[in-house]
């Protein structure tokens, strides 16, 4: 760290070092009891605030009809619990990891490899190893009195259920056009998870912020792909949208979007920027005037949350990842997507 410190590198963002400390603390811990709770707030609380809200998507058990939990034992009986309980033996391999140099998010994209041994929520036990694609942004706030310097606030946590039950043989979208099924980290030398902070230079996240603001523009429907990617780009959509490579293909995927929804907001929570590497956490707010996913138009005005990440190479979009909560779309629809588990693809 010394060596570091003298060359200039860039120090590491708190809301990385805050996750990255919250990290140890459960590695170190690996093997305990995890249906404890005494022994997982003891584990979590010097990282958290009191009042933390930690904001997930079905199948986890809703609370008043939501599915977010605030404070450590919401959260425990609501989504941690129910997890350590479901899948066993399970290990995260995080593939981005970046923190905003202006210290107030950061945010993850993971994947979980695991063995599905209990039922979860309306989901039962597949008993068999799967592969679990998840993306969490945090908001942070600075405590000098905490063990990192900074305690999580906030946690949107989104997860690609359909394609976990794809992985099982049980299609509850619509096939696409694209190839479903396929992510992985960048490609480039920055690290896994990338970016490793002392690889960034000052700067260079305010740079890639305005890249990526124009990229996510995109998803405002309102015209074609932006200059913001390039020409070769590779975008990593999730069961139901596919994976898209060059800009035509990626055009199909904002196409069917746009068929669907017309007067396109989009309500943005949080976006971190570290070095090359955005991500944005919101909903794409617009009227559901057009067929989407297989449902014909309902009229309504709907809210699709979302997490996305960027990677900038040379000015432009080379990278993208996006997990979208087609579950919490239906369900405003009065559709139980997840019940649809048993239909064979």
């Amino acid at each position: 760290m010394r060596l570091v410190l003298l060359l200039g590198a860039v120090a590491e963002p708190l809301g990385k070092a805050i996750i990255h400390a919250m990290d140890a603390a459960i590695i170190a811990d690996e093997g305990g009891d995890d249906s404890n709770f005494t022994a997982f707030a003891a584990q979590q609380r010097p990282f958290w605030t009191e009042d933390l809200v930690y904001d997930t998507t079905q199948p986890f058990p809703p609370r008043d009809g939501r599915t977010n939990y605030t404070g450590l034992r919401q959260w425990f009986d609501g989504e941690a619990l129910p997890w350590f309980e479901a899948f066993a033996p399970c290990h995260f391999t995080q593939m981005l990891f970046l923190g905003d140099p202006g210290n107030a998010t950061a945010t993850t994209r993971t994947y979980a490899n695991a063995y599905w041994r209990k039922p979860l929520g309306v989901l039962p036990a597949a008993k068999r190893n799967v592969v679990v694609q998840i993306t969490d942004f945090y908001r942070v706030v600075s405590d000098p009195n905490s063990v990192a310097g900074g305690r999580v606030s906030y946690d949107w946590m989104v997860i690609d259920w359909p394609d976990v039950l794809l992985q099982l043989g049980k299609r509850v979208l619509p096939r696409p056009a694209l190839a479903e099924g396929w992510y992985q980290p960048p490609a480039a030398l920055d690290g896994v998870p990338a970016p490793l902070s002392f690889l960034t230079t000052p700067g260079q996240a305010a740079a890639s912020r305005r890249v990526c603001e124009l990229a996510l523009g995109d998803w405002r429907l309102a015209g074609e792909v932006g200059a913001a990617w390039a020409e070769d780009l590779v975008f990593y959509g999730p069961a139901g949208v596919g994976l898209a490579r060059g800009k035509r293909e990626y055009a199909q995927v904002l196409v069917a979007f746009q068929d669907a929804f017309t007067d396109v907001e989009l309500d943005v929570d949080v976006m971190p920027c570290e070095g090359a590497y955005c991500g944005a956490h919101g909903h794409l707010v617009g009227t559901h005037a057009g067929d989407f996913l297989g449902e014909p138009a309902s009229g309504k005005r709907t809210r699709l949350r979302f997490g996305m990440h960027w990677h900038v190479v040379q000015g432009k979009v080379q990278e993208g990842w996006a997990i979208f909560d087609f579950p919490g779309w239906f369900g405003q629809l009065g559709i139980d997507l997840l019940s649809r588990s048993t239909v064979v693809v």
